[in-house]
């Protein structure tokens, strides 16, 4: 009979950069590929998706995070695509920008106000008068 404390591992957190003897629930961190790795169900999977290195991860997940410290830009990993892409919004993903960036502070005199015709607008207030 195995008691409690013969059940615990005296060891369960590896960091190595070569492969430890595994058993089911060891957690192995490799720092040349930087990864967090856990044997479960007989295999080693990757534990926390999450790098941050000036190169690609040696091996991705589905959503896995990258941090790319070389161009400074997080990225996620597309098993569809089989590529990390950037993570965000990027000024050359934007459709309809303007020609020059700022744009120019869009101003209002009196007399385009008074031009506006009350009749034509949605969700006015019940009570103002034009």
């Amino acid at each position: 009979m195995v008691t409690e404390v013969e059940f615990i591992p005296k060891r369960f957190v590896i960091v190595s950069e070569t492969e430890p003897a595994p058993f089911e629930g060891l957690i192995w961190y490799n720092p040349q590929t930087k990864l967090w790795k856990q044997y479960n169900n007989g295999q080693w999977q990757i534990l926390i998706p999450v790098v941050v290195d000036d190169a690609q991860p040696a091996e991705a997940i589905e959503g896995m995070l990258w941090y790319d410290t070389l161009n400074d830009v997080l990225k996620v990993y597309y098993a569809a695509q089989a590529a990390f892409r950037r993570l965000g919004v990027d000024w050359a993903d934007i459709l309809n920008k303007p020609s020059t960036y700022p744009p120019e502070a869009h101003q209002h005199s009196d007399s385009d106000l008074l031009s506006i015709d009350w009749s034509k607008i949605l969700n006015k207030p019940a009570t103002y008068q034009p």
